[in-house]
């Protein structure tokens, strides 16, 4: 499963009763073909939260057991948890890496009428991106604005960016809004700027 993908949120979350191991692409689950089906997408974390990764899209079910696409990076103790998101969109087009990542410390350093310098935080430190996405169809562009709208709605709401590395960032609507560009040929481009809220976290 290529590409960037936007979720948000958790439904259907299961605390599960054994080690899962890296490499499976496979965990027991009591029940699991009443609770997920072929094609969600499936996320996993350790019992508090943290080491998130993303499973990718189930691949089958039964009474006992989900598949998933995407091997387990790191092995995961007993009560970890597993979820699909509450919505989700896979954006196509052609992933173009992050143009910009940029860190504000929050700290202004000024000098004083002597002409000693000294620091001061004026503002908590944030990290940002700049995300473009190229080669988009005007309907998919159309598709993929309209999901932000609704789920983001405005920043109001954050989200989880999943790159086609499988790395992860909360992230949260920054800035002046989405930038759409046509190019010949009706292609078209989105830009967007991201406010980093946890790098490897899940909203």
């Amino acid at each position: 499963m290529g590409g960037w993908i936007f979720a948000q949120g958790r439904e259907a979350e299961q605390t599960l009763g054994d080690v899962v191991t890296a490499g499976a692409i496979q965990i027991a689950l009591t029940g699991a073909d009443g609770i997920f089906a072929v094609g969600e997408l499936l996320f996993i974390s350790e019992a508090d939260g943290s080491e998130v990764e993303f499973l990718g899209g189930v691949t089958a079910v039964s009474p006992t057991a989900v598949d998933f696409a995407l091997a387990l990076l790191k092995s995961k103790d007993s009560g970890a948890k597993l979820w699909r998101p509450i919505s989700s969109f896979a954006t196509g087009g052609d992933a173009v890496r992050p143009s910009k990542r940029e860190t504000r410390s929050g700290v202004a350093v000024e000098r004083s009428l002597g002409g000693v310098s000294y620091a001061i935080r004026t503002a908590v430190a944030t990290k940002t991106m700049d995300w473009s996405l190229e080669e988009l169809t005007p309907e998919s562009e159309a598709n993929l604005t309209d999901w932000l709208d609704q789920t983001a709605q405005g920043g109001l709401v954050a989200l989880t960016l999943v790159a086609p590395s499988r790395a992860l960032d909360a992230v949260r609507l920054h800035g002046p809004g989405t930038t759409q560009t046509l190019r010949a040929g009706g292609r078209a481009s989105l830009s967007l700027s991201l406010l980093i809220e946890e790098e490897g976290g899940y909203r």
